[in-house]
């Protein structure tokens, strides 16, 4: 019998069906070990709050970030995505690491916490305008300093122009206070324009 070329036996065999898995997220971490068994401790050394304080912000927050229809993150509850905001802010996680805990794709939590894109720029800005009569305005910004416990190491470095030691930290929200941009790596000596060159919003825009 004559042996037949390889790609005549291919050309022979039935068409392979590709199949495609979707990896199963896990949130057992967030909904169980966090909600379930955290004690304020705990609580507080991951989120930088203790656990009541986390649910009073959940309940001030609860009426703007409510789940709607047709959005990025629609079935995502308020309160995971407050979580989720609050632990990237406390820990400086990666991404990736924050996806797992939560449940979530990366690009999920990428977005809770990212500048908005052009149409979304035109809605913020029409608001704005509509609100408050002011056009062409996509955000606000102010700084702030965090309290952190004097150091022994570059203790001049970290002390703020009110005399105590700090984290300076750069915000800017929308029309609807939901953060946008947060730069929070600066020490307490840093002049506000430091802080604004030094930010993500400035090389990323500029």
């Amino acid at each position: 019998m004559a042996i037949r070329s390889a790609n005549e036996a291919l050309m022979n065999l039935p068409p392979r069906i590709r199949t495609f898995s979707k990896r199963k997220r896990s949130s057992e971490w967030w909904d169980v070990e966090v909600l379930q068994f955290y004690d304020d401790e705990q609580w507080i050394a991951d989120f930088r709050m203790n656990r009541q304080i986390f649910f009073r912000l959940v309940d001030l927050l609860k009426d703007k970030m409510a789940p709607t229809e047709n959005t990025f993150f629609e079935g995502l509850s308020v309160q995971k995505k407050i979580a989720i905001a609050v632990y990237k802010l406390a820990s400086c996680a990666e991404y990736c690491v924050i996806a797992k805990g939560f449940g979530v794709s990366k690009s999920t939590s990428a977005k809770l916490l990212s500048w908005p894109n052009a149409s979304e720029c035109e809605r913020i800005a029409s608001r704005f305008e509509q609100k408050f009569k002011l056009p062409n305005i996509i955000g606000v910004i102010d700084g702030t300093h965090v309290p952190i416990k004097s150091l022994q190491d570059g203790a001049t470095d970290f002390r703020n122009r009110k005399g105590y030691s700090s984290i300076a930290v750069q915000a800017i929200v929308d029309d609807q206070y939901l953060f946008k941009n947060i730069t929070k790596q600066n020490h307490g000596c840093a002049h506000d324009a430091s802080v604004l060159r030094g930010s993500s919003l400035h090389k990323n825009h500029n």
